[in-house]
């Protein structure tokens, strides 16, 4: 019953957005369903609803019709909000207490100066905050690269291979700021891959 009722869902949608007279459209949208049944129920997976859903849908049809099926389009770089749908790109951010989509706040600076730097980890290891030292830090982004460069360093050295680095996420706390960013590492031993989420506490 459940997929049928997806069945049923994507047809109405397509149905929308075929241009074509009634009888010519449905029988297009109903051989594309027929032709193409994981990738329009990818994009229902992928999108539940909304803009991007009906752009991948629409992806999908025009490929049917010129002979193949495309491929589900991959989700955009943004937050999920009200009711699951995809914030757009120009308001990235999902506020959650109101649940609306909102644009992305300027990331805070610091002054130059001497920072004491506090690291967190947490995922298949975890370490507990923990000072590692105080540094002069004169620009932030500087700072950023340097602290992954050295994570990439020091995980290789341990035996975590292919190590990749989310984008830093940076936000203002207790007079400084928080760096936060995932890592994902292959252990080259077993070829199981190991996320981390980890956090730079920068303080005055």
């Amino acid at each position: 019953m459940k997929r049928l009722h997806a069945a049923t869902g994507l047809l109405l949608a397509l149905t929308v957005l075929t241009a074509a007279p009634a009888s010519a459209g449905a029988s297009r949208v109903t051989r594309c369903y027929a032709d193409c049944p994981v990738e329009l129920t990818g994009c229902r997976d992928t999108f539940i609803r909304g803009r991007f859903y009906h752009d991948c849908v629409r992806r999908i049809v025009y490929a049917c019709r010129a002979g193949s099926c495309g491929s589900v389009m991959p989700p955009p770089p943004t937050d999920r909000c009200r009711g699951g749908v995809f914030c757009p790109l120009g308001r990235p951010i999902c506020d959650t207490g109101r649940l609306r989509c909102v644009r992305r706040a300027p990331a805070p600076s610091l002054p130059p100066g001497n920072y004491t730097v506090i690291f967190c980890a947490s995922g298949a290891v975890t370490i507990a905050c923990q000072p590692i030292g105080t540094f002069p830090i004169g620009d932030l982004k500087l700072f950023e690269q340097a602290i992954q460069t050295a994570m990439s360093q020091f995980l290789a050295a341990n035996g975590a291979a292919g190590c990749s680095f989310g984008a830093a996420q940076v936000a203002g706390a207790d007079g400084g700021v928080n760096v936060t960013f995932s890592a994902s590492c292959t252990d080259p031993s077993s070829g199981n891959t190991i996320s981390e989420s980890v956090v730079i506490q920068v303080r005055p």
